[in-house]
């Protein structure tokens, strides 16, 4: 995020202004935003901005992780792994079982297909239905 805001700085000073700075850390857990201006606020800026305790009114019952599923998995969540080379290491997804539980499995990067259902930008796959299996490594992997 220095960087970052080493570089909204340079592009005030040359006649922006306002900049927002957003960062992500963690597993994106952690949220950071930084908003720079040229000019000073003209009120005091409120200490208390936590919105945590309306964030946990909102929050449902988190479901169970579980490390052994099969049957269909929604998807909840996914990202594909690249390695330095720019080829693809694996896909991921975080499914949803048909008993509210949730779980890992993996889309080798074998299979071409469900890597381009992923990474598909005209419809997201999430949401979508696939089956869970347990490959010959006792991973478990997505299928559709």
């Amino acid at each position: 995020m220095t960087h970052a805001a080493c570089a909204m700085v340079r592009k005030l000073r040359n006649g922006a202004k306002l900049g927002l700075l957003y960062g992500q850390g963690g597993f994106v857990t952690k949220h950071h935003a930084l908003v720079l201006s040229r000019q000073a606020p003209q009120h005091a800026l409120a200490q208390d901005t936590s919105v945590q305790a309306e964030a946990d009114r909102h929050r449902g019952a988190v479901p169970d992780f579980v490390t052994e599923a099969d049957g269909k998995g929604s998807v909840e969540s996914f990202t594909v792994i690249y390695g330095r080379g720019g080829d693809v290491e694996h896909g991921v997804v975080m499914l949803r079982t048909p008993d509210n539980a949730r779980t890992l499995a993996r889309v080798p990067a074998h299979d071409g297909a469900m890597l381009a259902h992923l990474l598909n930008m005209d419809r997201t796959p999430v949401g979508s239905i696939g089956d869970i299996v347990a490959a010959e490594d006792s991973v478990l992997e997505w299928r559709v």
